[in-house]
């Protein structure tokens, strides 16, 4: 044991900066074996990017890191980890960078805090914390936010800039457990465009110092009674959210439970959460219905019936095929409906209806989405360099156009619409006024990157207008960062 905390004590080792930038280029000692990348933004021109390399003369993992404001590289103090290491969740401004780092020690996983002064470019190291049952991480301007799930509690823990962790619990009654009972989660970034959103049953949102989760189901809790209803007694499609407000000294769970008063049993349905409204959508092959709920009053505000809905309320998408050929296609069993609300400059409602493939996967977190593609497309390179019957079944690899994150089942327009509302749920017939966070189609700018097939650990994020990507190029054997105006 006494071993086990001497590793634990020496884990994370801070080293001085190597001086590998030259003419905003980077060039690793030959030492240094390249594993990954790692790119984020923090400010409105600011963004850090990382390189995990493995030293082959000690073994040990160094990670290398660079702040670019789009001009100029500059380099920060990289720091050594005994074990590989990953990055949970980061946050910062201008001034500092805090990344949230995760590493798994024995069995056991454990989180550090790494704090860079950005103007000094010196940087500071927080001790090891468990990170055993870690559920899902968000991230909201200056803080990062960890979700934590034990059998007898539930743990939240804030990160506010450089301060220490905070940690919060809640007791795991029967609610909270039937809530979370043997189902799929994941968070949702909503200070960003939002195309398609999460498809898992359980999602979660941070707005402001509040934390939603959301349970899209037929088979509902009974709160009162403390039971989930069954399928055969209740056939509706509904909502159900859990609000934890963290400014709260002790955690108190307020559920609700929303539904259309119609009461109508269609097949398929999601939702999605948006501030203190929520949009639920649910159909069948030949009636859909977009429902808006205000969560201050849990009432719903309207309900739009899509089979009524005339075409001058569908104005921004003229290759629109038409609602009954939308209903016809996303009712399919291969498809996954998807809604979708992004705020205008003008605080109105754009609601987003798309469909998606059932294997889709949504990621809060850019990189992870970034680092699937690249994962498919490596193998998609191998495929093509050896032929078919030398290929080990193993690698489970679908077809191209079947891949769990390409952004949609249908890339062109034709099957996605939007709805326009105010924030009091009226629907609304006038031109779409734009959004405040910019539609970026993110799948494209991937394509546009993987055609480079000699760019190798290709990390990416958005700065403001600018598509920025970290790519290593083996032959040469530098790092290079490339910039895509959008």
């Amino acid at each position: 044991m006494r071993n086990l905390f001497l590793c634990i004590a020496f884990l994370f080792i801070q080293i001085t900066t190597a001086n590998t930038v030259v003419n905003n280029e980077i060039v690793l000692p030959k030492e240094f074996i390249p594993k990954s990348t790692y790119s984020g933004t923090i400010s409105k021109d600011k963004s850090f990017h990382l390189i995990f390399t493995k030293n082959k003369k000690d073994n040990k993992f160094h990670t290398f890191a660079y702040i670019y404001n789009g001009t100029n590289v500059s380099e920060l103090p990289s720091y050594l980890s005994l074990k590989e290491s990953s990055i949970i969740s980061y946050h910062g401004n201008n001034k500092y960078l805090t990344l949230v780092v995760n590493v798994v020690l024995s069995d056991k996983s454990f989180y550090k805090l790494i704090n860079y002064n950005l103007e000094t470019k010196k940087s500071t190291e927080s001790i090891l914390f468990a990170n055993d049952h870690f559920l899902v991480s968000m991230q909201q301007k200056e803080k990062s936010i960890l979700v934590y799930k034990y059998d007898t509690k539930l743990k939240i823990v804030t990160i506010n800039g450089t301060n220490k962790p905070v940690e919060q619990t809640i007791p795991l009654n029967t609610n909270l457990k039937l809530f979370f009972q043997n189902q799929s989660i994941s968070s949702v970034k909503n200070d960003e465009y939002v195309r398609y959103g999460s498809t898992k049953t359980i999602r979660a949102y941070i707005n402001n110092n509040t934390l939603y989760f959301t349970r899209n189901s037929k088979e509902p809790i009974d709160f009162k009674k403390k039971a989930i209803i069954p399928l055969i007694k209740f056939r509706y499609n509904v909502v159900q959210t859990l609000k934890l407000n963290l400014s709260d000294k002790v955690l108190k769970p307020e559920f609700s439970t929303l539904f259309n008063s119609n009461k109508i049993t269609l097949k398929k349905s999601t939702s999605y959460l948006h501030k203190d409204k929520l949009v639920h959508l649910e159909f069948s092959k030949k009636q859909g219905v977009v429902n808006l709920f205000d969560l201050n009053t849990n009432r719903m505000l309207v309900s739009v019936a899509l089979e009524n809905l005339f075409d001058d309320f569908i104005t921004n998408n003229t290759d629109f095929v038409g609602i009954p050929n939308f209903l016809k296609l996303a009712n399919k069993g291969d498809y996954i409906p998807t809604i979708t609300v992004n705020q205008t400059t003008d605080n109105k409602l754009r609601v987003r209806l798309d469909y998606v493939k059932t294997n889709y996967s949504y990621n809060y977190d850019w990189m992870l989405y970034h680092q699937e593609f690249y994962t498919f497309h490596n193998k998609q390179i191998f495929l093509n360099k050896d032929t078919q019957n030398r290929i080990n079944e193993s690698f489970d690899l679908v077809k191209p156009d079947d891949i769990a994150f390409e952004e949609s089942s249908v890339i062109s327009n034709l099957y996605s619409f939007e709805l326009l509302f105010d924030d009091k749920g009226k629907l609304l017939r006038k031109k779409f006024p734009e959004t405040i966070y910019k539609n970026q189609n993110k799948f494209y700018l991937l394509i546009d990157l993987e055609k480079k097939h000699d760019f190798n650990f290709v990390s990416s994020t958005f700065v403001n207008n600018d598509f920025r990507a970290l790519v290593y190029i083996k032959s040469l054997n530098k790092f290079f960062f490339k910039i895509n105006n959008i």
